[in-house]
């Protein structure tokens, strides 16, 4: 008897059998503003990406859980709602934010909102991370540079803001479909590598948002029309 539970004991306190943690975010409210006048960037887009980092024996990395898209308000307002979901152990649990508007130019996210799980939770690898709450100020400057260096810009800012777990809905339907349009307006060569036809490629993702729409969201059949 002694043997058998020397053998089967380890497996049962093995730390992170079965267990899972529990990511929480509690929200957060924002305002983007002009830098130096501090006049609100009214209608701005907000994209809101929360990522882990993760260690194992086998592998570790990071790799993103969720991202939000949301409107800001006539003053420059918004907020990012909260959430929670079951993950597996991670080492740290941060989000960042990002800011499009036609005309005007995001160059650096706020100071990433970062929680990281104490000894307890590293050992055994359960409980509840949480972010804390964190009241962004985010600057977009207006711009008007050549369309070519416009569109460098745009097809940088497309894989910082992508997330295989965004939700589709109709707020970032229409950053997509903006970032589209925008490219359209441009001159041939702006809208091409030389490699790549961006506009084909740009469609294509605004046609998948599109048909991904929320059913029970009421504006879905206004958006559907091309």
């Amino acid at each position: 008897m002694t043997i058998a539970r020397g053998i089967v004991l380890p497996f049962l306190l093995a730390p992170g059998v079965g267990l899972a943690i529990t990511l929480v975010d509690p929200g957060h409210m924002g305002v983007v503003v002009e830098p130096g006048t501090g006049k609100p960037v009214a209608g701005a887009t907000v994209v809101g990406k929360w990522k882990v980092t993760y260690s194992s024996v086998a592998h570790s990395g990071e790799r993103c859980v969720k991202s939000l898209v949301v409107e800001a308000d006539s003053e420059g307002r918004f907020y990012l709602p909260g959430w929670t979901r079951e993950d597996t152990p991670v080492t740290s649990f941060y989000l960042l934010v990002y800011g499009y508007r036609p005309g005007y130019r995001f160059d650096q996210s706020p100071k990433p909102v970062i929680a990281e799980p104490d000894l307890a939770m590293r050992w055994f690898e359960k409980g509840r991370l949480s972010l804390p709450p964190e009241t962004f100020r985010m600057e977009m400057a207006p711009w008007a540079p050549p369309p070519d260096e416009r569109a460098k810009h745009l097809l940088r800012m497309i894989p910082m803001t992508s997330c295989p777990e965004g939700e589709e809905d109709v707020a970032r339907y229409r950053f997509l479909r903006s970032i589209q349009e925008e490219f359209a307006a441009f001159p041939p060569e702006a809208q091409s590598s030389g490699r790549m036809d961006y506009l084909p490629w740009l469609k294509s993702m605004v046609d998948k948002a599109r048909e991904r729409l929320p059913r029970d969201d009421p504006a879905w059949r206004e958006q559907r029309k091309p």
